[in-house]
């Protein structure tokens, strides 16, 4: 495993997010859609994989609210299998959908409403979610021909995940389910708490 510390990695982490939060955003106001609102369209697929260096921001800032050990209880109950025990099928006042941990979400998550994939021949091809394909067609069309043509620049996945790579290419080299990434990313916090003798705080995002 890479000698970074593991404050670093998550700090790491959490730079690629901001600039991705920020990619994202700049792609969204030139295209002209967006994530439906209050949606969980997404959320309610049991299948979203990711790796456990992306899940271990997810971990340290449930340890800094005190939460770490109701999640872990709760994904234990699943055998750490199912649907995104972060998700809340009840929608909260003001929140922006059905996500629990919506700050600190995970690549894919960002990812979902606007990206691209670059194809065999170099070429970036839009990939949104279908409901965005269904309810806004048009904006949906335009951008799609305008990445494929070049003339709109959107967030490329295989960027973002080689810039995850160089942080710990051997923590972000497995695909796992979120609630088995989660447990993965709590048990190495509190490895690295037992063996360092550092305490949580270490984690806190400042």
């Amino acid at each position: 495993m890479s000698g970074i510390p593991l404050i670093e990695k998550i700090d790491g982490i959490r730079k690629i997010y901001k600039d991705l939060d920020a990619d994202v955003a700049h792609f969204q106001h030139a295209c002209g859609f967006e994530c439906l609102k209050a949606c969980g369209h997404c959320c309610e697929n049991p299948r979203i994989e990711i790796t456990e260096l992306e899940m271990l921001p997810i971990a340290a800032a449930l340890l800094e609210q005190g939460t770490a050990e109701d999640f872990y209880a709760r994904a234990e109950q699943q055998d750490f299998k199912g649907r995104c025990i972060f998700f809340e099928p009840e929608l909260k006042l003001g929140a922006p959908g059905h996500c629990g941990i919506y700050e600190h979400r995970p690549l894919i998550c960002r990812l979902f409403s606007s990206s691209g994939n670059t194809d065999k021949s170099g070429k970036t091809r839009l990939v949104v979610c279908s409901l965005i394909k269904e309810t806004q067609a048009v904006p949906f069309q335009q951008a799609a021909a305008d990445v494929l043509s070049g003339r709109l620049a959107a967030p490329v996945m295989g960027h973002y995940n080689m810039r995850i790579m160089a942080v710990d290419a051997e923590l972000a080299r497995e695909n796992l389910s979120i609630n088995s990434a989660f447990k993965r990313a709590i048990e190495r916090i509190f490895m690295h708490k037992k063996l360092s003798g550092t305490g949580l705080s270490s984690f806190v995002k400042e």
